[in-house]
This record gives C-alpha cells, sequence and structure tokens, in this order.
C-alpha cells in the first residue's frame, strides 16, 4: 500500500472512530482503537499517540468492552467536523 493510500485510510478511520465515540458518550474502548488500525500496523507507540489524540478531543479510552464494537470504523461519505 502507498503512503498516500495509507495516510487516507489512517484519516477513515480516525473519523469514524470519533463518530463512533461521540454515539458512545465520548468513550471508545482500547480494543476497539487496536482492532480499526489493525490493516496499519502500528506500533504501541503509535496507538499511544493516537491515545493521545483522543484525550485532547475530550475522548475517553477505556479497558472496557464497547456494545458499538462491530461497527464500521469508517466514515464513509461523511464530512469530518
Amino acid at each position: 500500500m502507498e503512503n498516500k493510500d495509507k495516510e487516507l485510510e489512517f484519516a477513515e478511520i480516525l473519523s469514524g472512530l470519533k463518530k463512533i465515540a461521540l454515539k458512545q458518550g465520548k468513550r471508545l474502548s482500547s480494543k476497539q482503537l487496536k482492532e480499526a488500525f489493525s490493516s496499519l500496523e502500528l506500533d504501541e507507540a503509535q496507538l499511544e499517540q493516537i491515545e493521545g489524540y483522543f484525550a485532547a478531543k475530550g475522548i475517553g479510552i477505556t479497558d472496557a468492552e464497547s456494545p458499538a464494537a462491530s461497527f464500521s470504523y469508517r466514515a464513509e461519505g461523511i464530512d469530518d467536523d
């Protein structure tokens, strides 16, 4: 996969996760985060940076399972505000 494709996929996943977090009361599970980005094969340091991004947006990362874990992580056709 080319860098441009990875960047686009990353942005789509990030946007999708933000929308899911809003539906879940500004929370995501660490499992959701890892599963969402699994195709990009990120290391722990990169995942921690993403957690920091979400924290800065007021979104908490928990160890608890979420009922929305089966949702798609991509925000297809949805504008990111």
